[in-house]
């Protein structure tokens, strides 16, 4: 009977002994896989915060480029003497068309010679007046004088209002005057354009 009791207490405590190490494993194979699983969520996490971030710096870097402008071209300058006043209105009157008149020793209006005939032998005399009518009313003051091609110049001006006019000077077209030294312009060998300093294109005709 005693032999039997024994038998019986060693298989009870055999089965609680696996029983107990049976709770153990699922608990020790659980914990770890539910650390994994945090882990990955956080460096999922990280991973996106850091995507994020690299989509924000594309971002500003594409923000912050520079498109780039092509510059104006411009033509060989043309070496010139700007002339801010000129002769008067009344004393060399507009011409009924607009146009460029290079007025030289030999070929001149006799309205201008009183003006230029000091100089005549070292300057011709360059005279521009266009045909825009919001302009009238205006002097033209030459900024520049440009060598576009063998065949074309252009010359570029700044309309502004005259120091002195008389109210009849109001309906008159704008008109400037540059020098340029004696042969330096030949106008049977040239066409001219006239611009502003935007790139506005005056009339010539």
């Amino acid at each position: 009977m005693k032999k039997k009791l024994v038998v019986l207490s060693t298989f009870a405590l055999s089965m609680l002994l696996f029983s107990g190490c049976g709770l153990l494993l699922p608990g020790g194979k659980n914990q770890p896989q539910e650390q994994n699983t945090q882990g990955d969520y956080q460096q999922q996490n990280e991973n996106n915060n850091n995507n994020s971030v690299n989509q924000n710096n594309d971002t500003t870097n594409n923000n912050s480029q520079t498109v780039g402008v092509a510059a104006k071209q411009q033509g060989e300058e043309i070496g010139f003497r700007a002339d801010k006043y000129g002769p008067t209105n009344s004393s060399h009157p507009p011409s009924s068309t607009p146009g460029i008149r290079v007025h030289t020793k030999d070929k001149h209006a006799g309205s201008i010679e009183s003006y230029i005939k000091y100089s005549w032998d070292r300057e011709d005399y360059i005279e521009v007046q266009v045909g825009n009518e919001d302009l009238k009313g205006k002097k033209l003051d030459v900024i520049r004088v440009e060598k576009k091609g063998p065949d074309l110049i252009n010359i570029v001006v700044k309309p502004s209002d005259p120091s002195f006019s008389t109210p009849e000077d109001k309906d008159l077209p704008a008109r400037g005057y540059f020098r340029v030294d004696k042969g330096k312009i030949d106008p049977n060998k040239v066409k001219f354009s006239v611009t502003t300093e935007d790139g506005k294109a005056l009339k010539l005709q």
